[in-house]
């Protein structure tokens, strides 16, 4: 089969998909991935490259996969078996299968990795993350966070530009015995000559995830809008580039750190979330939209809503009954019942009108979830909004109006009337790892999918691991936990 003839069955977005990335597959990629210098900038980058490819759907396919390998297996070079050995670490099991394959190959034509790769698959293990806020001015803000990666220490030092909502400005690796001594004079306050020392404080995982996220939100809004300088300079574009990378690096490690660490006590729900201690301020400017109820008619009205978790396949969706005058701090018990999660960890609406979430959690750009209406934020069908829980898995579900009509008297509101799959287990690492675990689990017997099995059934026990069927939907007990929740 010639290599045009595997993107046949593609549509055209994703074949532009494909185009675009094998045209980023170049020799000056390869050759700045085959350095052995700067290891952290180097794997930054082949990490970039490596999450563009296994998060577009485009390269679900296992013909797109098979394409994608002929063209690096075409071009031996120390550099494209780097990013083979990258792509080979990813959590996408056709992706991993087949770049670790072509990976082998190429090594058997005498072709050798950077040995920054050699780390690449090795435990990381997340120490520490500090933000410092200068003592003299609150606008001067730095974030540290240090892993232990295999028997190496690394630390990423972030600036935060506060007065251009939030950006991070710069970030800068340490590996070794240089981030022992960054760790050091950070934490006494006192890293930056001749300025007023820092008032350093600890904050927890999950916050330094949902923050990095954030600010590489915020980067991409100002990109969109032209807001960085001289946008025509390739300097300036490869100064970008280079600043999201170790972004996407940095995330990447605090995610990791939970890949695969399904919890056991998947189930267990909270009536009330955890008292929050005090967070980092937010990488983003306060977005106070417009939340005025021009029809209040609309808050006796119900509300049915399409909520699904988006990245899932196949897809994991609910179809709830709500009514329009349902707080979102009810809305946000209501979507822990309907996909089982256990209520433990932090959450946020976003919305046209702005961001809102528990006020415990103190995050200045976002507004009281208690004061705020289903009503208030949507109105007619089409309308949509979205629910993001576990700052760290980043578990996204998009809600969306299907019709709003009269409440019915034989009806108990809230419910919900229809949905299919089984919710993913909270802690298992977010959509790519769950979707590797659900393959795993079709295809049990494949070398490459044992560990993944055997981690599910340990955590499930046998019973439930004999049970367990992703496609599995009881509208019963879903409706069950709702009940739960309200009653």
């Amino acid at each position: 089969m010639q290599h045009q003839d595997l993107l046949g069955n593609l549509n055209v977005r994703q074949r532009v998909e494909v185009d675009e990335t094998l045209e980023l597959l170049d020799t000056e990629l390869f050759e700045f991935l085959a350095s052995e210098s700067e290891r952290l900038y180097r794997e930054a980058t082949a990490q970039s490259v490596a999450s563009s490819i296994v998060s577009s759907d485009a390269f679900d396919s296992p013909y797109v996969i098979e394409h994608l390998m002929r063209h690096l297996e075409s071009r031996p070079h120390p550099g494209t078996l780097a990013l083979l050995r990258t792509l080979a670490a990813e959590d996408h099991a056709g992706i991993k299968t087949e770049a670790a394959r072509s990976a082998e190959r190429m090594a058997e034509q005498d072709v050798s990795a950077p040995s920054w790769v050699d780390t690449v698959s090795q435990h990381v293990e997340h120490v520490a993350t500090y933000r410092g806020v200068s003592s003299a001015d609150a606008d001067e803000e730095w974030i540290l966070s240090v892993f232990r990666h295999g028997d190496n220490l690394e630390a990423f030092l972030l600036e935060i530009d506060r007065l251009n909502c939030g950006e991070i400005a710069e970030v800068v690796p340490f590996s070794g015995d240089r981030a022992e001594e960054m760790r050091r004079t950070f934490l006494t306050g006192d890293f930056l000559e001749n300025n007023p020392p820092l008032d350093v404080t600890e904050i927890d995982r999950d916050d330094a995830a949902f923050y990095l996220s954030s600010a590489l939100d915020t980067m991409a809004a100002h990109s969109e809008e032209g807001a960085f300088a001289d946008p025509g300079s390739e300097d300036a574009e490869l100064e970008l580039h280079e600043l999201i990378s170790l972004i996407g690096l940095l995330t990447n490690r605090l995610v990791k750190t939970r890949m695969l660490t399904i919890v056991e006590s998947h189930g267990a729900h909270v009536d009330q979330p955890p008292e929050f201690g005090g967070a980092p301020r937010p990488l983003h400017t306060p977005n106070y939209g417009d939340i005025t109820l021009e029809d209040e008619s609309l808050l006796e009205k119900i509300f049915q809503v399409n909520v699904e978790l988006a990245g899932t396949k196949p897809p994991v969706w609910r179809r709830l009954q709500v009514r329009g005058d349902t707080t979102l701090a009810e809305l946000h018990r209501l979507l822990l019942a309907a996909f089982d999660w256990s209520g433990e960890r932090k959450h946020v609406f976003h919305s046209i009108s702005g961001e809102f979430c528990d006020p415990r959690y103190r995050l200045e750009f976002a507004r009281d979830e208690n004061a705020v209406t289903v009503a208030n934020l949507v109105n007619q069908t089409g309308d949509d909004f979205t629910y993001v829980y576990d700052f760290a898995d980043d578990w996204e579900h998009h809600i969306r109006v299907e019709k709003v009509h009269k409440p019915s008297g034989d009806v108990e509101y809230p419910c919900c009337s229809d949905g299919h799959g089984m919710s993913p287990l909270e802690g298992s690492g977010g959509v790519h790892t769950w979707r590797d675990v659900v393959s795993a689990w079709k295809h049990p017997k494949s070398p490459d999918n044992a560990e993944i099995v055997a981690r599910l059934r340990e955590a499930l026990g046998d019973e439930r691991a004999d049970d367990f069927d992703p496609a599995e939907f009881s509208l019963e007990e879903v409706n069950d936990r709702i009940r739960s929740q309200f009653d």
